[in-house]
């Protein structure tokens, strides 16, 4: 997913968890983001980031999780900030992203169990 940041601070989870400042103000469902200026939605990176995150993910024996990246607006540069083997899901991501990942996440378990 992408999120479009205010610039008001640098709390870039869209989780609901993460944002003691959304929470403040009673925004504590994505669904509610646009009232505090959050802004989400579904996004698919370019190839190479994807290459990337193979990479980070495979070095580091990750199977499954989240990989969180920014890009500089005045070089361009992509800085992977944040690697997690256990992600946090947004509340009401089927509506939000468009597929729900906890779906995704038990068709890869299964997979995985299957395989072994």
């Amino acid at each position: 997913m992408k999120v479009f940041t205010t610039g008001e601070n640098f709390n870039l989870c869209p989780a609901e968890i993460c944002d003691v400042e959304r929470a403040k103000k009673g925004a504590m469902c994505l669904a509610d983001g646009p009232k505090t200026g959050l802004k989400v939605e579904p996004y698919q990176p370019p190839r190479k980031i994807i290459d990337a995150v193979e990479r980070i993910v495979a070095s580091a024996g990750i199977g499954v999780g989240g990989v969180e990246y920014i890009t500089d607006a005045r070089t361009g540069r992509h800085l992977f900030y944040d690697i997690n083997a256990l992600s946090n899901f947004v509340a009401d991501a089927p509506r939000i992203l468009g597929f729900d990942p906890h779906a995704r996440l038990v068709d890869y378990l299964e997979r995985e169990r299957d395989a072994s």
